[in-house]
C-alpha cells in the first residue's frame, strides 16, 4: 500500500513523534510505501528518513502521488491533507482526549474512521464528538521489543530511581527527591527541556524504579522495571497486574486517581512496589502492545478504508494557503521549543526594560512635579518679597516726602 502519514511536529523525542517514528518504520519494513508530511521537522524526521521513508514539510511536493489512504494525526495537518487530496480515504488518529490539536477537525473533511490509543480517547470521540462505535477502533501504542526487551537484572533492594518526564514540575520534583533521600535512592531525571535523550532504554536498564507516565510507563514495564505513575496530572501509584488495565485506560497519565502525594505518601508508594509482578507485566505489554502486532491491526484498518468513497464539504485547495501560513508561523515560532522560550525570554527582558523605563519616567515626572512645586513656591516667595519690598519702598519714599515737607 501507498500510505501518507501526517503529523504536526517531528522536532523532539516525545509522544506523537515517537509513535510516528515507530509505526512508519514498522510498516516500511513490511514492504509498504510510506510518506510523511509534517510542517515542523526536526530531530525525529531525520531518523525517519534513514528508514527510506520520504518526508516533507510542504505537502504540495506529494500532490502527484496517488495514495491509497491517509493516516492523519493532528487536526490542522488532517485539514491540509484533505485540501490537497480531496478524494483519498482518511483515518484520523487521536493521541489525547484533552489537547486541542488532537481533537477531530471542526469541519467535515470526510474521515472514514478513527483510531483511539486508549479508552479515554475512545470515550472522548464517542461522547463529545458523537462518533459511532463502528467507526472507532482501539489500537494500542506500539512498543518496540527489539529495543525495550525484558531485562531480568534488578537490585533486590532498589538503589536507583529514574524520572522520565517532559513536564517535571517543581512540586513533583520536591516530593520525589525528598522521598529518594529518605529511602537512600539515587534519583535521576531525563526528558524535556533540560535533559532530552534519544536512548531512553539505557537509562531504564540502569534503574530499579521508574517514575513516569504514558509511553514511558509501557517502555519501562516492557523492560522489567517497577513503575510508579506520577507527573503533572498527579499520581496513580504503582503499576501492578491488578491495576494495569484501569491505569492504561487513562494512558498511565495520573488522571485515573490524580493523587498529589506528600513526601511521606510517596515513600509509602515506593515501599508498596512488587518485584514479583515485573515479568508478568512485561509479558502483558508484549501481548497487547508489541509493534508487529499493533502494525498488523492498523494495517487491517487502513486496508478497510482503501477504495472507499470520500464525502467531504471541503473543496480542493480550500483553506490550504491559510493553514500553510499558520503552520509556517508555528514552525517559525518553534512549537514551544527553544525558539519560543528565547522569544519569551526576550519579551520578558523587554517588559522588564519597559517597566524600568516607566519607573524612571515616573521618578523623573515626580521630580519634575516636585521641582515645579518648588519653583512655584519660590516664585510665590519672590512675589511676596517683591510685594514687601514695594511696600517698603513706597513707605520709604513717602517718609522722604514727609521729611522734605517738614524741612520746608
Amino acid at each position: 500500500m501507498k500510505i501518507l502519514f501526517t503529523t504536526h511536529h517531528l522536532d523532539d523525542f516525545a509522544g506523537s513523534e515517537l509513535y510516528t517514528f515507530d509505526i512508519t518504520r514498522s510498516l516500511r519494513s513490511s514492504g509498504h510505501d510510506i510518506f510523511v508530511y509534517s510542517p515542523v521537522l526536526g530531530k525525529v524526521s531525520g531518523k525517519i528518513k534513514d528508514a527510506d521513508i520520504e518526508i516533507t514539510d510542504d505537502l504540495r511536493e506529494f500532490k502527484e502521488i496517488d495514495f491509497d489512504v491517509i493516516y492523519a494525526q493532528h487536526n490542522t495537518t488532517a485539514i491540509i491533507a484533505r485540501s490537497v487530496f480531496p478524494k483519498t480515504p482518511m483515518i484520523f488518529c487521536s493521541h489525547s482526549a484533552y489537547h486541542e490539536i488532537e481533537q477531530p477537525p471542526s469541519i467535515d473533511i470526510g474521515i472514514h474512521s478513527y483510531v483511539a490509543l486508549h479508552e479515554e480517547i475512545y470515550d472522548n470521540l464517542k461522547d463529545n464528538y458523537h462518533v459511532s462505535d463502528d467507526r472507532i477502533e482501539l489500537i494500542r501504542t506500539p512498543i518496540n521489543f527489539d529495543k525495550f526487551s525484558y531485562n531480568s537484572v534488578i537490585n533486590e533492594k532498589p538503589k536507583k530511581l529514574l524520572v522520565i518526564s517532559n513536564h517535571y514540575k517543581d512540586d513533583v520534583k520536591k516530593v520525589i527527591e525528598e522521598a529518594c533521600s529518605k529511602e537512600g535512592l539515587k534519583c535521576y531525571h531525563i526528558g524535556l527541556p533540560e535533559n532530552p535523550v534519544e536512548d531512553v532504554k539505557k537509562y531504564i536498564d540502569e534503574s530499579d524504579i521508574v517514575v513516569t507516565l504514558g509511553r514511558g510507563a509501557l517502555e519501562s514495564l516492557a523492560s522489567g522495571r517497577m513503575v510508579i505513575v506520577f507527573d503533572h496530572f498527579g499520581g496513580d501509584g504503582a503499576v501492578t497486574i491488578k491495576s494495569f488495565d484501569a491505569l492504561r485506560a487513562h494512558n498511565f497519565s495520573g488522571r485515573s486517581f490524580g493523587r498529589h502525594y506528600s513526601t511521606d505518601e510517596f515513600v509509602e508508594e515506593v515501599r508498596r512496589l512488587r518485584n514479583a509482578d515485573r515479568e508478568a507485566l512485561s509479558k502483558k505489554v508484549f501481548e497487547e502492545h508489541e509493534i508487529a502486532r499493533v502494525s498488523k491491526k492498523l494495517l487491517a484498518s487502513l486496508k478497510k478504508a482503501k477504495g472507499t468513497e470520500v464525502r467531504s464539504s471541503i473543496l480542493e485547495g480550500h483553506l490550504l494557503n491559510e493553514l500553510t501560513f499558520l503552520e509556517n508561523m508555528a514552525k517559525n515560532a518553534g512549537r514551544l521549543g527553544k525558539e519560543t522560550i528565547e522569544i519569551s525570554r526576550i519579551v520578558k527582558l523587554r517588559d522588564n526594560e519597559i517597566s524600568g523605563l516607566r519607573k524612571v519616567i515616573t521618578t523623573e515626572q515626580d521630580k519634575a512635579l516636585l521641582a515645579d512645586r518648588e519653583l512655584k513656591r519660590k516664585e510665590k516667595e519672590l512675589q511676596e518679597i517683591k510685594s514687601k519690598s514695594c511696600v517698603k519702598l513706597i513707605m520709604w519714599f513717602y517718609r522722604k516726602l514727609l521729611s522734605k515737607r517738614n524741612d520746608s
